[in-house]
């Protein structure tokens, strides 16, 4: 099983980014949405919030240019929820 960590150099550098840069906005993605706590741990160990979260990191890691989110929020926190049109 994957980190949290893990999982976003892993869809980072599929997306075409170095494993440097890749690194650099995992962690200001982790900084963003509060995970950093969760860096280390399993993905299968997570909330559904907090697995919801990863899934959207996931989808704008490397500077995607579109991205399709149906119901982003679902199972997100209130405070989180309102910081997901900031990240």
């Amino acid at each position: 099983m994957l980190t949290v960590s893990e999982h976003i150099l892993f869809y980072g550098q599929l997306k075409g980014l170095s494993y440097k840069q890749a690194e650099e906005e995992m962690m200001n993605m982790l900084l963003a949405t509060g995970m950093m706590p969760k860096k280390n741990a399993r993905a299968k160990s997570l909330s559904g919030g907090m697995k919801r979260k990863l899934s959207v990191m996931c989808a704008f890691v490397g500077g995607s240019k579109c991205v399709i989110l149906d119901e982003p929020t679902a199972g997100v926190d209130p405070y989180s929820r309102r910081q997901v049109g900031v990240w």
